[in-house]
């Protein structure tokens, strides 16, 4: 059956207790929701129920978490016109992105050792946040020709690796160690880098050069140092940093840029005018 629940953003769905059955997937449906939700904490039994029989997920998404249940993602190769999906704690197997000639998005928060990514041919997906580990063979994203929103949780690779026809628009990385410089990010033309605990850049040189850019946001980052090396950048917006500092303290360009949006965390910005 199917029970209500409030999600952390303020939206509200519904979840699955017990086993998936045409009534409920039916029911689903109709209440309009994005997609539907599979979590063993909240009751569900682990199983696709009825959903293999009913072939279609009809444009609608699916929040998989069976937790120590165990969950083998083979199993969704037979459900067409999923747009979105995550895959949870407790997820396994093989899973293959050419299965889901539909599919927008998706989440991979699984255990690395225990998933793996396919990417064997195109499909139409625009969005894709992974641990890194999922990623394997990082060429083998230019299949993705749609892709245009990327999220790395600890990559294992170098930034290198990532195919130079990529068509990226925003990029975001946490904890990626092999990041050692902006340089081969710069050559995407994107219009957002969402940079956090990459705490190992040693040349922010590059960043000048991304001339497209609209939002900039650096979180625990090694230090920038001068913000010289973002005043030239026409299309920024918003500029976000936090505990992550220009060396130099000196933001006086900033002032003409137009920022929409600026949040800087550190001492010693306003020192001068305040004394």
């Amino acid at each position: 059956m199917l029970i209500d629940i409030d999600f952390p953003d303020g939206s509200t769905g519904s979840a699955v207790y017990g086993r998936l059955e045409s009534e409920d997937w039916n029911e689903f449906l109709r209440a309009g929701c994005s997609f539907l939700t599979l979590n063993a904490s909240l009751g569900w039994d682990g199983t696709l129920g009825e959903l293999p029989a009913i072939g279609s997920a009809c444009g609608r998404g699916l929040h998989i978490l069976p937790l120590e249940r165990g969950f083998d993602v083979s199993q969704l190769q037979s459900i067409r016109g999923i747009s979105y999906l995550y895959l949870g704690e407790g997820c396994n197997g093989e899973l293959d992105l050419a299965w889901f000639e539909d599919l927008v998005e998706i989440r991979l928060m699984c255990k690395p050792k225990k998933f793996k990514l396919l990417i064997s041919g195109a499909c139409g997906l625009k969005k894709l946040s992974s641990i890194g580990a999922h990623i394997r063979d990082p060429g083998a994203l230019s299949l993705l020709r749609n892709l245009r929103e990327l999220e790395l949780i600890r990559p294992s690779f170098h930034a290198s690796a990532l195919p130079e026809d990529l068509a990226l628009d925003t990029l975001e990385a946490y904890g990626w160690t092999r990041l050692h410089d902006l340089d081969w990010i710069a050559r995407f033309r994107l219009g957002s880098l969402r940079l956090s605990a990459c705490r190992r850049i040693q040349d922010y040189s590059a960043l000048q050069h991304m001339t497209s850019l609209e939002s900039l946001y650096l979180d625990d980052c090694s230090h920038v140092p001068s913000a010289k090396l973002v005043c030239e950048l026409p299309r920024l917006k918003s500029l976000i940093m936090r505990g992550t500092e220009f060396v130099d303290k000196d933001i006086s360009c900033l002032a003409g840029m137009g920022l929409e949006k600026l949040n800087l965390s550190g001492r010693g910005y306003f020192g001068s005018a305040c004394a």
